[in-house]
C-alpha cells in the first residue's frame, strides 16, 4: 500500500468526510469548483442570469473534464 493512501485513511478529517458524504469523485469536486468560479466571473463582468448560468455550466464541464484527466493520471501513477 502507498504511504500517502494510508495517511489519508488515518486522517480523522478524511474519515469524517467519507462517513458523512461517502466517496466524492474528484471530477465532481473539480466541476463544482469550476461552476462556482464561472458564476462569480460572469457576475463580476456584469452578466445577467442566463450569462451567469452559461458561464457556470461551461466552467463546470471544463473543470470536470480536467478532473477526469487528473483522476486517471493519479490512478495510473499512484495507486
Amino acid at each position: 500500500m502507498n504511504k500517502t493512501y494510508n495517511f489519508l485513511n488515518a486522517s480523522p478529517l478524511w474519515r469524517a468526510i467519507k462517513d458523512n458524504f461517502g466517496e466524492i469523485p474528484m471530477y465532481l469536486l473539480f466541476g463544482i469548483f469550476g461552476g462556482i468560479w464561472g458564476a462569480r466571473l460572469a457576475k463580476k463582468r456584469g452578466g445577467k442570469t442566463l450569462d451567469i448560468l452559461q458561464y457556470s455550466a461551461g466552467y463546470f464541464l471544463f473543470y470536470a473534464i480536467i478532473g477526469v484527466i487528473v483522476t486517471v493520471i493519479l490512478d495510473r501513477t499512484i495507486f
